[in-house]
Formats: C-alpha cells, structure tokens, sequence
C-alpha cells in the first residue's frame, strides 16, 4: 500500500501528469461552457499548484504553462484585446460582405416563436422541459363532435368516387351547415371554437375516410383564421358568422401565374389612387392553384400595392397586402378546375381585372396596408401544423391498416407475403412512418396547446409529414401489387395515390422549403447569437455596434467551442457523457445518441457559419442537408416524447426503436454527404471531429423488422393505437369493412389452414390451393364439419377482399 501511494505520489510530480491535468480541466470548462472568470480562477489555481508542486517537471514547463493557458484566455475573454485582434476585424468583413436583410426577411423573422428547435442550435436539448410538456387534450364537445358529426358526414361520400367533378355539391353543403368550416372560429360569431388539437383530430378522423374532405376543409378554414387575427371589427361581424355557417366559402389566392408561390417575387399589383378625395384601389391579378376557386364566394387576395398619390399615407410602395374580394366583384373571373390527377380536390385559377376595392376592403382595414407578408407569416404556422400534418396521418393510419391485413390474407403458397422477410421490411416501414408522422402531430400540437406557434417547428412538421407520406404510399403500392393499379372501389389506396404530390405543394413547396425556409428561418431565428451580431454589424452607431458585436463575438466562440468540444467528447465516448432524462429506462441510449447529434449538428452550424459567411443562405445544397438533420432530429425526440406519453408500453418498443434507427441512419448519411461536399479540408476535418472512429450507427436490422410487421398483421394493442381513430363505412359490405372481416377470419383460423399444410405435406390431402385443399379434406377427414366450414367461410370472404375490379370493354 505505502509503495503504491509512494509511485502515485511521484507520478504527481511530474510534467505529464499535469499537463493532463490541464488539459482535462480545459476540456471540462469548454464542455460546461462556463464565464471567463470561472475559467480564470480555475486555470489560475492549477497553474500556482503545477508550479508549487510539480517539482519533478523541468523548471521550463512550468514557466511556459501560465503563457500557453492564460494568453488565449486574455485574447478570447479580455474586451480591449479581443476587439483589436480579432472581433474589430471580423466586424469589419461583415459589414462589407453581409448584405441587409429585406423587409420581408425581418417580418417573417419576427412572426410565430421558437420551441423546441432552439435546442438543436444551441446543441444542448433540455429533455426535462420537452417531456414536461403536457400533451394536447381534446374538450368534451369536440369529443363528442368527433363520435357523431365526422361519423356521419364520412357515410356521406363513397370511399370510391368519381375523381373529375371534386366532392359533391351536396357534401360541400353538408361541411358548411354542420360548422366544419367554422371549427377554429369563435363561439361569439357562431362558430364552434374548437382548438388546434380539436380541429387536427377532425382533419385526422376525415382524411382516414377520404383525404379530399380533410384538405377541403383545411383549405375553407384559411380565410376565418386570417379574419380571426387582422380582420377589422366590420370585416370580422359580416363574413366570420356566413363562413362558420357555409351561408359562404372562402378560399386564399396567393399563388401566382408566373411566380408560384414565390410571394418575394408577386407580380399581381393593385394601384391606390384618389377618387373625389377618398382613396380607391384597383386590384389586377393572375392565380392560380386556388383551392375551391369555382365554390368560394369570398376570396382573400394577395397583390403588391402601389401608391404613387400617397392617399394612403403609406409612402409609394407599401408592398404586399391581403384584399377581401368578393367572388361578385365587377372584374372577377373564374376559370375552370384544375384536375389534380385524380385528387378529387377542387383547385382552379382566378383572374381579376382593375377589380375597384375600397380602404375597408384591406383585410385589418387601413392598418393593413403594406402588412400582408407580415400577417401571412404569422398565420403560416396554424395552418402548417393542421392541414398537411392531420391528413398525412389519417392517410397513413388507413394505408398501413389495409397493407398489414393485405399481406396477412394475401397468400403466397403456402404462407402469407408477409411472413416473407422482403415485405416485412416494407411493412416496417410503414409503420414506423406512421408513428412517425402521428408523434410529429401530436407533440407540434402540444406545442400550440401550450401558447406557442414555433414557425421552424411548423415548416418541420409539415415537410417530414410530407415527406414520410410519399414513401410510405410507395412502399404500400409494392405490398398491394398490381391490385393499386387498378381502379374501382375494391382499390382501397385509390384515393390516396396522388395525395402526396398534393401535401408536398400545399403551404408552399417542400423542395422550397427543404431547401431555403426550414433551415434558414431555424438559424435566423433560433441560434443564440446570429440575429442579434447581425443587428449589431448594421447598427447606425458604429461605437456602439462594434462593443456590442465584440460582447456577442465572444460569447459566440465560448459557445462554439463548448460543442466543438462536447461533440468530440461524446463521439470518443460513445453518447456516455450525455445527460437523459429520469426514468428513461430502454430508451437512455436513444436519449444519449440524440444527445450527441444535437452536439453535433450545432457544431458543424458554426462551422458553416465560419466557412461561408453571409453566403450560407444561398447554399442551398447545405441548407438541405441541414434542414433534413433538424428534421430528423425533432423527429426522433418527438417520436421519444410520443412513446413516453402513451406510458411507455412495451409492446410499442420494436416500432420506437425501428424508428428511431432510421431517424440516426438518415441523420448519418445527410452529415456524411454534408462533409463530403465541402471545401477538402474543413470536410475532412469536421468528419473526423463528428464521426472519429467512422459512421456509428447502422440500419434498423432485419429481425427488429420482423418484429414490427408483426406488430400489424394480427390484431394487437400496437395495431391498434398504431391505425386508431379509422373512420370505418356503416354499410359491412363496403370494401374496407370486408377486408377487415377477412383479415379477421384468417387469424381466427390460422390453426386450420396449419392442418391443411400439415396434411398436404404428408400427402393427405392433394392440391395447389386452400379451395382444392378443402376439396381433398372432405374426403380424408383432416377437418371436422365446422372447422370446413369457418374455413370456407374464412375462403369466401378473403378472395371476395382480394377481388380486383373489372369493367366491360365499352
């Protein structure tokens, strides 16, 4: 013992015992990012210890120690030095390469919150606030709305129509008269006031039964939800009350014929000019895309607004501003319907020409004018978050509920397709897409319940609903074969087929949105320091501009070197390090990756902000791959915070950990091309920081995907909480209901079609099918008289639910 203490003892007085000493003392400072001062009297104690105690080391490292530790300090964490050496400088590039941000960027910087995202940026995610968030709740009235109203409704349209005339007029009727239009709206103009949660559980509960009534009424809802936030009192009294009611119809014309969606880029105009001294506005414009153009008898347009006279006080360009226009008004012209490939979604163009409009007729009125980007940005958010989010989860819920029982009564002699180990990776796939997408609603939607409208998390929301839905439509055509092929009602994927080329448009493009907004927006809006050394660079006082970019300036590196450090500190240890929430059981490990990632991805963000500067925003490719992180990640922490809500059940975890494997492969791969595609040696650099010992996470594997197809060909709480809420058709003969009665029958029935293959394998009973099978058993007695019967029965109905519609030659 006593040469032990004495070897410890003397490793103490020597120079690389403390020179490890220090550097894991920086290390630990630079991963708790802690003050400068912090850092000055622990430094400064190590050193006065090194330099009293270690008199085994040299004199010489003792005397170089205090300068190799404390002038970077001085540099970094000294005003009056860092400012001339290095923050006056960089301050200066900046103010001669940034440009100004436009009047459309501050607004849309300036609209909605931030959430939950702020924690990618900041790589540091409070998993305590996230899972303390307390899930949305549905009221009673829209409980009871949800089992009457949408029920009924549902039995009103055909699973199966006629894709080329949209939804009949007298269902169009039926939305109005019962409030569907008017769910957000307030009690006080008729409305039914529903909550965000409460009205994405309707678009939910529609879209399972067909997705044209879910994104109709999402659509219908856009004009009271700008009405209800800037409408004037007037505005708000005349319209709000016929809209609830379906006594009118509203519909939002933004997209341009030239322009698209490109609001920055509107062409549409309308002029103000005096007229017997009261200001008269005439409004010309071209859209295009606008959902229910031929039924809407209101419309809220979108034009850039002129004023040469200046009669509005606004100056000459105003900008963009929202117009109430009547579908009456002189000038107005509709044109004929689009047909969206079979969407069964009324969409068409609008045209108007020198339509005369008055002040009133500004939506919010004279305090409108020139506020359209403004208060379209801040609406984007509740409209992002219900309609594309609520029907990629209906959809996704019915199409995984009719692939799993497909593949279970789909037969491939002699066992169903999927117990086929390449269509259970399908069907894996689907459902964790699924839960995905519905982890994605639920927690966005506790978010707004909560009092917030995080505008990154929104854009997020939609476009990985979006997203997932597309695959997740692919990957159930190839489960279904050529019966998705074929028209009719027994094709129960019909309706669904050309859904997502429809969600990856609505609410803007997502390649738009992938490309520029979700990133661009989340690192204006979200990281700690960027907007506000912005607003610095272009501060009219320059004195005060430079001593506020230096304060920020050198936070900023504080930070940046905190993650620079926490990532290679949990890539070498393996996640270890990272901090999980209490009683996270199974899941700590998923906590601890996400944890890493979340390091990760702050890091390599300042690290293009130091590569390309100002520049990054139009470095699309980047901005793509960074926007496919974050989405990822809030993906998977959704998907966490989703199975923690649910309590945990065990039967869910094959699904989770599918999911969440998928989230980190995809995560991987995006950092890997990110670092692939960059200058040489920063890409080289950064994959060594991110990934040292090469790419650590692989693919969901082949048993876990076994696993979780079975999860949804059988009946199964998982099956169920996974497809719930289906809104099924009244009539049992319906397709649907006759797929989930054969799906039903052929479990029941597993024991006998075992018998069958038993004995035809012994050579009992002779045949290439279960119906010549059955033939050969009659005469064997392999089977009782009942136990042929529920198997011709269990026969009759499965080939009925396979039965591919024909039609005559004509």
């Amino acid at each position: 013992m006593s040469e032990s203490l004495t070897t410890l003892y003397e490793i103490t007085l020597t120079a690389p015992f403390w020179w490890s000493a220090l550097l894991l003392a920086v290390l630990v400072l630079a991963y708790l990012n802690v003050s400068r001062w912090v850092w000055l009297a622990v430094l400064g104690v190590m050193l006065l210890v090194f330099s009293a105690y270690a008199s085994a080391a040299p004199v010489w490292t003792r005397v170089i120690a205090w300068p190799v530790l404390l002038l970077p300090w001085a540099v970094l964490s000294l005003p009056l030095i860092r400012r001339r050496l290095i923050s006056h400088g960089v301050l200066e590039h900046l103010r001669a390469r940034v440009p100004e941000l436009t009047r459309a960027e501050l607004l849309t910087l300036r609209s909605g919150h931030t959430w939950w995202e702020s924690a990618f940026f900041a790589g540091k995610p409070g998993w305590r606030t996230l899972l303390a968030t307390e899930t949305a709740q549905l009221s009673d009235s829209e409980r009871r709305f949800l089992k009457q109203n949408v029920p009924a409704l549902c039995d009103a349209i055909d699973d199966y129509a006629n894709n080329d005339t949209g939804i009949p007029a007298e269902v169009l009727e039926r939305l109005g008269r019962e409030k569907f239009f008017g769910l957000p709206v307030s009690p006080r103009y008729t409305g039914l006031g529903f909550s965000r949660a409460g009205v994405s559980a309707v678009l939910t509960r529609l879209a399972t039964r067909h997705p044209a009534l879910a994104l109709t009424v999402a659509a219908a809802m856009s004009v009271p939800e700008l009405l209800m936030r800037f409408g004037t009192d007037g505005q708000k009294d005349a319209l709000l009350p016929e809209l609830a009611t379906g006594q009118q119809t509203g519909a939002l014309a933004l997209s341009g014929a030239d322009t698209g969606s490109d609001l920055a880029a509107m062409s549409d105009e309308a002029v103000a000019e005096s007229n017997n001294g009261h200001p008269r506005i005439l409004l010309t414009f071209a859209k295009r895309h606008v959902t229910l153009a031929t039924e809407a008898s209101v419309f809220i347009v979108a034009a850039r607004l002129r004023d040469p006279e200046g009669c509005l006080g606004q100056g000459p360009e105003p900008g963009l501003t929202l117009f109430v226009v009547p579908a009456t008004a002189i000038g107005v012209q509709r044109g004929g319907r689009h047909h969206c490939i079979d969407a069964y979604f009324s969409q068409g163009p609008l045209i108007g020409t020198a339509v005369q409009l008055g002040i009133d007729d500004v939506l919010g009125g004279a305090d409108g004018v020139g506020r359209g980007w403004q208060m379209l940005s801040d609406a984007q958010s509740a409209m992002r978050v219900l309609g594309v989010p609520a029907a990629s989860s209906g959809a996704a819920k019915r199409i995984t509920r009719v692939a799993g029982a497909h593949a279970r009564i789909r037969f491939q002699h002699p066992d169903p397709i999927g117990f086929l180990p390449g269509v259970q990776q399908y069907l894996a796939r689907m459902a964790s897409a699924t839960y995905g997408i519905e982890a994605l609603r639920r927690v966005t939607l506790s978010a707004f319940a909560a009092g917030k409208e995080p505008a990154v998390v929104a854009a997020i929301t939609k476009y990985q609903c979006a997203e997932r839905l597309r695959l997740l439509v692919n990957d159930a055509t190839e489960v279904l074969g050529a019966k998705a092929l074929c028209r009719g009602p027994n094709n129960l994927l019909e309706p669904y087929l050309n859904l997502p080329a429809l969600a990856l448009h609505i609410d803007g493009p997502n390649l738009v949105s992938r490309n520029l907004r979700i990133y661009g927006q989340g690192l204006m809006r979200s990281h700690p320091f960027v907007v506000r050394e912005l607003e610095a660079v272009r501060d009219d006082d320059r004195l005060r501009g430079e001593e506020r970019f230096d304060q920020l300036f050198g936070q900023h590196i504080a930070f940046a070197v905190s993650n620079l450090v926490k990532t290679l500190m949990l890539s070498i240890g393996g996640s270890r390090l990272a901090p999980t929430p209490l009683r996270a059981g199974w899941t700590r490990r998923w906590f601890r990756r996400l944890s890493r990632m979340t390091a990760a991805f702050a890091f390599t963000n300042d690290a293009l902000l130091a590569i390309f500067g100002g520049n990054l925003k139009d470095r699309q490719c980047e901005s793509a791959r960074m926007a496919e992180i974050i989405g990822q990640l809030y993906t998977a922490t959704a998907i966490l915070k989703f199975y923690r809500d649910q309590d945990s059940p065990n039967e869910d975890r094959p699904l989770v950990e599918f999911a969440l494997a998928g989230s980190l492969w995809e995560i991987q791969t995006r950092f890997d091309a990110l670092f692939e595609n960059l200058p040489p040696l920063p890409g080289w650099l950064l994959r060594r920081l991110v990934f040292p010992f090469g790419r650590p996470y692989k693919r969901p594997s082949d048993s876990v995907a076994s696993a979780v197809a079975g999860l949804i060909l059988v009946p199964s709480g998982s099956r169920n909480r996974l497809t719930g809420g289906i809104c099924l058709p009244a009539d049992p003969q319906a397709p649907f209901n006759i797929l989930e009665q054969a799906h039903a029958r052929v479990v029941d029935c597993k024991p006998l079609y075992r018998k069958l293959e038993e004995a035809c394998a012994v050579r009992l009973i002779s045949g290439h099918n279960v119906t010549q099978w059955l033939d050969s058993a009659c005469g064997q007695k392999v089977l009782d008289a009942d136990e042929i019967a529920a198997l011709t029965e269990a026969e009759r109905i499965r080939r009925q639910a396979l039965r591919v519609d024909d039609y005559g030659s004509d």
